[in-house]
């Protein structure tokens, strides 16, 4: 069970798994797969935001430092690890798309 607050990492391996598990060589229906991969990560980016500015408002007061801090710090990691595995995503994605000749669907 993962923990709410953590961001888990998502290697290559299973994102290829779950682009390949889709049987398609279509880009539009691959994309829409890698987006339901990244769904949980990206609202969990968005969530990092508010945690940053909260934990360094809460920062600027000496009684709650010790609160503020480390949910900055929490919200900065978080931040980072949902950078990493959309990047990750990107990357594994690109790749299958032209590993099975297909072309890429156009980023909005």
């Amino acid at each position: 069970m993962q923990h709410p607050l953590i961001v888990p990492q998502l290697d290559g391996q299973r994102l290829l798994g779950g682009l390949k598990a889709t049987g398609s060589s279509d880009p539009d229906i691959l994309y829409a797969r890698k987006e339901e991969l990244l769904q949980d990560t990206r609202s969990r980016r968005m969530y990092a935001t508010p945690a940053i500015i909260l934990g360094l408002l809460m920062s600027l007061t000496v009684i709650l430092a010790p609160l503020g801090i480390p949910l900055a710090l929490l919200g900065w990691w978080n931040r980072t690890k949902s950078k990493r595995n959309i990047e990750t995503a990107e990357a594994v994605f690109t790749d299958y798309v032209t590993s099975v000749g297909a072309r890429a669907p156009a980023r909005t």
